[in-house]
């Protein structure tokens, strides 16, 4: 056998000519039936593939599928082929016949038993194919995000399909293939439209006959005023790969209406077990500019008819892709670019909203995008970095939980090796300052410990500290991982911020110490410069935003008119 078969078998059966209660002449031989075994049902154009015939004796009831039917040996078959053009089949002796693809079509591949003049013979229906060919695609009907699965013959080797120009994209652990037959699902991304199916391969491409119908509207419309609720209870999309809930690389951001300049698009995850690990990753697809895109991950979101909000009561949490964190102990914004992508990993949920509860994210956007979503049974690392003995505290009352407040005093100083885990986290820490002296000072040091050595480095780490009430003392935030803060702090606990500049994950190491300085542990020599400061000073003050709490840059509001109208 040649190409690309498997050697699973397919057994196709043959019945006696006057039926299963036939009788041999002469002898009153049993009745004979044929079976043919074959790799598959589907033999490419100019391929060849062997298949074997074999003769079974009806014993005891005349039904084929009866376990105590017995082969016959040493018998000879005579092959046939329906159609020369389409197949040719040659007998290569003891059952076995060798059958070559001449052209697409369908062809009848059949054994007969020589001996046996009555007895029946079996008919292999095989389909001779190109290299790719697709047959059919389902639904007719889809939408942006949706899935499209193509029906055919290699379809795995489909490197191109498109709808008006629109590439689809392959979902390669959706793939089955079974007796030479396959299909997969390709994801529709915006802007596809109506339109036959382009489909290119190795050496070949073609046009559908068929045209698929797409409805330009996000699978999830409409979730402006209310989240689309995903349940992560259920299961995932992929068996081989139970811990992934949600998956989808194809969902859109839709043009807005004339006159319209901000859109939305709401989800809520939710799930019985809140003890489990959820990761969340919100991001665009391709190189487009996102200017307009800020997005939200927070435990309650509340619509009042004209705006989004997180609820009045609190306590609650969220984050922004602003650099906005908020908790129950207040808001806090450190000095960080904007980024057009999220990811959350939480080992547990930090609180469920009674009437309101899951993860929920929110999107407000300008333009059209593509943009991709996961939620995730587990924690998805950010590259080689792992979770430090800390985490769970990207929420900063998470730090409050007992065995996580650090004491540090003139004798008992911390140091560790930490890790930013994912892409744009940060790192809550409480500390408890014993400070018996009116001037004794706190030192608090970082150091940047990049997995490959400090070549290649692009970390940029950063330190804040507020007291308990989120009053603002002070921060460390020149170019680099090698910062020193000193600060005067009175005795009582504090919070200390670690974040990275661009969002790059990271490991580090921090010390902290009361009186004394301290050297973070295993650290590497800082670079020969000097960290160059970038100019700018702490944020001391506007912790808080103004107005509503998902603060969106000022630039991206109309005057007089608020950022959360809905269109």
């Amino acid at each position: 056998m040649r190409g690309r078969y498997r050697a699973t078998l397919v057994v196709i059966l043959g019945t006696a000519l006057n039926g299963v209660t036939c009788a041999f002449p002469a002898d009153n031989s049993p009745e004979v039936y044929v079976t043919i075994e074959t790799p598959a049902l589907v033999l490419l154009d100019g391929d060849e593939m062997t298949i074997r015939a074999r003769a079974w004796r009806v014993i005891g009831a005349p039904d084929t599928g009866n376990g105590d039917d017995q082969p016959l040996v040493n018998v000879d078959f005579h092959w046939t082929s329906s159609s020369s053009t389409v197949a040719r089949v040659d007998n290569n002796g003891a059952g076995y016949a060798t059958v070559l693809g001449v052209g697409p079509g369908l062809a009848d591949i059949t054994a007969r038993v020589i001996s046996f003049e009555k007895a029946g013979s079996s008919a292999l229906p095989l389909r001779v194919s190109g290299f790719l060919e697709v047959d059919s695609m389902t639904p007719p009907t889809v939408k942006w995000g949706d899935k499209l699965t193509l029906w055919g013959v290699g379809i795995q080797y489909a490197f191109i399909t498109s709808l008006d120009g629109s590439g689809l994209i392959p979902d390669s652990l959706s793939y089955v293939e079974s007796n030479g037959f396959s299909h997969m699902e390709f994801w529709v991304p915006q802007p596809a439209r109506t339109s036959q199916l382009f489909v290119l391969g190795p050496g070949v491409f073609f046009t559908t006959p068929d045209s698929v119908a797409v409805d330009t509207v996000d699978l999830y419309e409409p979730n402006t005023v209310s989240p689309t609720l995903l349940n992560l209870d259920n299961p995932g999309p992929y068996p081989t790969l139970p811990f992934v809930k949600f998956f989808n690389p194809a969902l859109a951001f839709e043009e807005l209406p004339r006159d319209t300049t901000q859109g939305y698009d709401w989800y809520r995850f939710t799930r019985s077990d809140t003890s489990r690990p959820l990761t969340l990753v919100v991001r665009p697809q391709g190189n487009l500019d996102s200017t307009g895109l800020f997005m939200v991950i927070a435990d309650s979101i509340a619509f009042n008819g004209s705006f989004h909000d997180a609820p009045p009561t609190p306590p609650n949490w969220f984050v922004t892709s602003q650099g906005y964190y908020y908790c129950a102990r207040g808001g806090f914004s450190p000095l960080i670019p904007p980024f057009d992508s999220m990811v959350v990993a939480l080992k547990t949920l930090p609180r469920y909203v009674p009437g309101n509860n899951g993860i929920h994210i929110l999107n407000f956007y300008g333009k059209r995008l593509n943009y991709m979503m996961i939620a995730a049974d587990t924690i998805i690392p950010g590259g080689k970095m792992q979770q430090d003995r800390f985490e769970e505290n990207d929420v900063c009352t998470m730090a409050d939980a007992t065995g996580k407040i650090i004491p540090v005093g003139p004798l008992s100083p911390f140091a560790d090796t930490l890790t930013i885990d994912v892409p744009h986290d940060l790192d809550w820490y409480r500390f408890r300052v014993n400070a018996p002296l009116a001037t004794d000072t706190t030192t608090i040091r970082i150091a940047g410990r990049p997995s490959g050595g400090a070549v290649g480095d692009r970390s940029d780490v950063d330190l804040y500290v507020l007291d308990t009430n989120f009053v603002f003392w002070g921060s460390a935030n020149d170019v680099g991982s090698f910062d020193i803060l000193k600060l005067r702090l009175p005795s009582g606990d504090y919070y200390l911020a670690v974040v990275d500049y661009s969002g790059e994950p990271t490991r580090y190491s921090l010390c902290i110490s009361v009186r004394f300085g301290c050297i973070p542990p295993f650290a590497p020599a800082p670079p020969a410069a000097a960290p160059r400061p970038r100019g700018t000073p702490a944020r001391a003050g506007g912790l808080r935003p103004d107005g509503h709490r998902f603060a969106v840059p000022a630039a991206q509001i109309p005057r007089g008119r608020s950022p959360f109208r809905r269109p």
